[in-house]
């Protein structure tokens, strides 16, 4: 589950329709408009979307007032049975599990059944110290220190089935990174362990509490923390393209994927989870809120993430986001609050581009901001780095060095250049790259290039440190 949310869009930016009825319930409860296929600039966004990255399937969602207005499927859900995509099938999200699983601890809080302030060796107590010092908050935001067991462990890990107790014990072996509420730093390990507290404290596997107490409260019956040997009637099959070959991907395993990335859903079932964080149910507005509100650390500063969200800037106004991959999948689910607005999307094919953010202009203009036109004061320096970047981003393992960016960003991205040259590989050779502003006026704080490839156009913007560096990459096909 080499997910994470901010990796999938790191990689992103770097980097026919048939089913029973009867396999669906509640349908109904939804006012559904499917467009013809190709008929408007989403259509043919998705379409070219699909070619260039070689995408088996795509499946979007348009949600406004909590009403699924708007859905698409492109291509096959299944390419050995030959199963058209429809936004029926069921897709595994990844990391976007993890905004289901802090809310199943706030509705414990709620019932007085966990302090968010507590430790997490209340709750397991048999870990030892300091596994067991950093709180619930800590977890749920991502500010633990605990180690991600994914980068100790390789991607293979979601794959194999342990106990609970070996694979615990396994963690424990990992070092502490750092200590609690120091340093803001993505973990998968943090949300294995709340889902390890919502059964010591319910009773029930999570998969059980999950079912039980969100799910089927919420009319979300297509919806269930993935158990790989059970029938999911309408399971989209998962795929990876090695060497330019199609290849299946198996499922993710519960043992070390569950409460982090291990649930499947739909997108009329996502549209019943938007309706929840309009109109909160299950728990309190204020307590709902928790979820959605950027964490501070112990030195003052202000992450962008929450409980299972993070804050998005990329628009005009503020956004929720997050994403989520597996094995053969990918997941996006963008909330713009002051447009009423939701966005999701399924791909069942690892590494597929994120899309959210330009189906979300598309279907609001509002959200398109003023006219990006070319500068005439642009950096040149910084202008010929991502014309180096670019240039040479299909060969990046080679290509790209070490010195044109910050340590910081250069260890995240490093481990993920092979799929960044898969992408690029796919986008073909560049051809251009202008400096884009706001009515040809140059951003100071993120400047944009609208980037031209053989197959596909590209906006990016970059920020830089004082010395040049690149420190962050944002990017949309355009």
């Amino acid at each position: 589950m080499d997910e994470q949310s901010q990796r999938v869009a790191l990689l992103s930016a770097l980097t026919d329709l048939r089913l029973l009825r009867a396999a669906f319930v509640g349908f109904a409860a939804f006012a559904v408009y499917h467009a013809p296929a190709g008929a408007d600039e989403i259509g043919r966004y998705l379409r070219q979307q699909r070619i260039v990255y070689q995408v088996p399937a795509i499946v979007v969602g348009i949600i406004r007032g909590g009403k699924l207005i708007d859905s698409r499927a492109l291509g096959s859900a299944n390419v050995e049975l030959n199963v058209p995509a429809s936004a029926r099938q069921v897709y595994e999200i990844g990391s976007i599990s993890k905004q289901f699983t802090a809310y199943a601890i706030l509705i414990l809080y709620e019932e007085g059944r966990v302090d968010l302030t507590a430790p997490i060796g209340r709750y397991l107590p048999e870990l030892p110290a300091p596994w067991a010092a950093p709180t619930l908050h800590e977890l749920m935001s991502h500010t633990s220190g605990l180690p991600d067991f994914e980068d100790a462990f390789g991607y293979g890990v979601y794959r194999e089935t342990p106990s609970d107790e070996d694979f615990q014990n396994r963690l424990l072996t990992l070092p502490i990174e750092s200590e609690p509420g120091k340093k803001w730093k993505y973990s998968n390990t943090n949300y294995w362990l709340l889902a390890r507290a919502v059964e010591r404290l319910s009773g029930v596997r999570y998969a059980q509490f999950m079912q039980d107490r969100v799910f089927g409260p919420l009319g979300m019956k297509s919806t269930r923390a993935a158990l790989p040997s059970q029938i999911l009637m309408a399971r989209a099959a998962g795929y990876r393209l090695v060497d330019g070959e199609l290849q299946n991907r198996e499922p993710m395993q519960p043992n070390t994927g569950r409460g982090l990335g291990d649930i499947a859903t739909t997108v009329e079932d996502m549209a019943r989870w938007e309706q929840e964080q309009r109109a909160p149910r299950l728990v309190k507005s204020e307590t709902s809120r928790l979820a959605r509100q950027p964490v501070t650390l112990s030195d003052g500063s202000t992450t962008k993430y929450g409980y299972g969200w993070f804050a998005d800037d990329t628009f005009p106004t503020p956004a929720l986001s997050h994403n989520g991959q597996t094995a053969g999948f990918v997941a996006e689910y963008l909330r713009i609050p002051d447009r009423d607005l939701a966005i999701v999307v399924f791909a069942n094919c690892y590494g597929a581009p994120g899309m959210a953010t330009r189906i979300a202009r598309l279907a609001d203009p509002a959200l398109r901001g003023p006219e990006l036109k070319p500068v005439a004061n642009a950096d040149a320096r910084q202008t010929e780095r991502i014309r180096e970047l670019a240039s040479t981003a299909a060969q990046a393992q080679s290509g790209w060095h070490e010195e044109w960016f910050t340590a910081e960003f250069w260890a995240e991205i490093r481990p993920y250049l092979p799929e960044v040259e898969a992408a690029y590989r796919r986008r073909g050779a560049m051809r251009s790259v202008i400096p884009v502003g706001p009515n040809g006026v140059r951003a100071q704080e993120k400047p944009k290039f609208r980037v031209a490839f053989k197959n596909v156009t590209r906006l990016m913007a970059f920020e830089f440190d004082d010395d040049g560096r690149i420190k962050g990459i944002s990017s949309e096909d355009q």
